[in-house]
C-alpha cells in the first residue's frame, strides 16, 4: 500500500512540475528581459544627463541621482543597483571604480544640532571625490566632503565620514555613540 501511494504521489509531482516548469521558465526569461531593458533605459537616460561620462560606464537600475548635471564619471565605472547619490554639491568618480549595490553618497547634510530638524536646511554642502581603481562595497554611506584616494577599498556597511588615503582598506567599526542632541 505504501509503495503504491509513493508511486502515485511521485507521478502527480512529475505532472505538476512538468505543467509549471515551462511557465516558470518563460516568466523568468521575460522578467530577465524586462530587467535588462530597464537597466538599459536607466543608463540611456542618466549618462547623457551627467556633466561628463567616460567610456564603458555601467549603471544598474534602480539608481537615483538627484542632480545628474553635477556628476562626473570616468572610464570603466560600474554603479550597482539600489544606489542613491545626493549630488547637488558635485560628485566625481574616477576611472575603474566599482560601486556595489545599496551604496549612498551624500553631498548635503542637515544640521542635526539645530533647534528643529526641518527639511531644506543643509549647512554642510561639500562635493565628494572618489579616486581611480576604488572598490566601494554594499550598503556603504559616504558623507559630504569626503575624498577617497586611488586604489582604496571600502568594505561593505561602512560609513565614510573622513578622507580615505590611497590604497587604504577601510572596514566598518563597531557601533558606538558619538554624541547626544540637546
Amino acid at each position: 500500500m505504501k509503495e503504491l501511494l509513493r508511486e502515485l504521489l511521485a507521478n502527480i509531482l512529475k505532472k505538476l512540475l512538468y505543467m509549471v516548469s515551462p511557465v516558470t521558465a518563460t516568466n523568468l526569461k521575460r522578467l530577465n528581459q524586462d530587467a535588462l531593458e530597464c537597466r538599459k533605459r536607466t543608463a540611456e537616460w542618466l549618462i547623457p544627463n551627467l556633466q561628463s561620462s567616460g567610456a564603458n560606464v555601467t549603471i544598474e537600475a534602480p539608481c537615483h541621482i538627484t542632480f545628474p548635471r553635477a556628476v562626473v564619471l570616468g572610464n570603466n565605472v560600474h554603479i550597482g543597483r539600489n544606489t542613491y547619490f545626493e549630488s547637488e554639491a558635485g560628485l566625481v568618480i574616477a576611472d575603474n571604480t566599482h560601486i556595489a549595490m545599496g551604496a549612498t553618497i551624500l553631498t548635503l547634510q542637515p544640521d542635526f544640532y539645530s533647534d528643529s530638524l526641518t527639511h531644506g536646511k543643509h549647512p554642510e554642502v561639500k562635493p565628494v571625490v572618489i579616486g581611480k581603481n576604488v572598490y566601494i562595497g554594499h550598503n556603504v554611506l559616504i558623507k559630504p566632503g569626503v575624498i577617497i584616494g586611488d586604489g582604496a577599498v571600502i568594505a561593505p556597511g561602512c560609513m565614510v565620514s573622513e578622507d580615505v588615503p590611497e590604497c587604504a582598506i577601510v572596514s566598518a567599526a563597531q557601533l558606538r555613540i558619538t554624541g547626544y542632541r540637546d
